[in-house]
């Protein structure tokens, strides 16, 4: 799903450029979130395991640019919004019983 993701933001962006207002980057946020992501990439070099670290690297990255793209949707169209909270508590819900379906086999 996220390479669907990526790749359609990438090919939206290559046919209109300037349909897409990537000015939000400034923002802090993402200075934030790209320092994180810069600082867990210099902490892989020491880390004992290196696959659990790049795990992690990719986790952060892929959050980063899920910002990225809600924040772009949020910015052109305000609508969205209330469609964004409904999808957040609907995962909320199911990824909470999935968890606790899970834990019910465990005991």
């Amino acid at each position: 799903m996220s390479f669907v993701l990526l790749t359609s933001f990438v090919i939206r962006l290559c046919l209109k450029p300037k349909s897409i207002n990537c000015s939000v980057i400034k923002r802090f946020i993402f200075v934030a979130f790209l320092g994180y992501l810069l600082f867990s990439l210099v902490s892989l070099t020491k880390a004992a395991n290196i696959t659990e670290g790049l795990y992690e690297v990719l986790k952060i990255s892929l959050s980063i640019i899920y910002l990225f793209v809600a924040t772009i949707i949020l910015s052109k169209n305000r609508d969205y919004i209330p469609t964004l909270i409904k999808v957040v508590v609907i995962s909320a819900v199911l990824n909470k019983l999935t968890k606790q379906g899970k834990k019910d086999e465990e005991t």
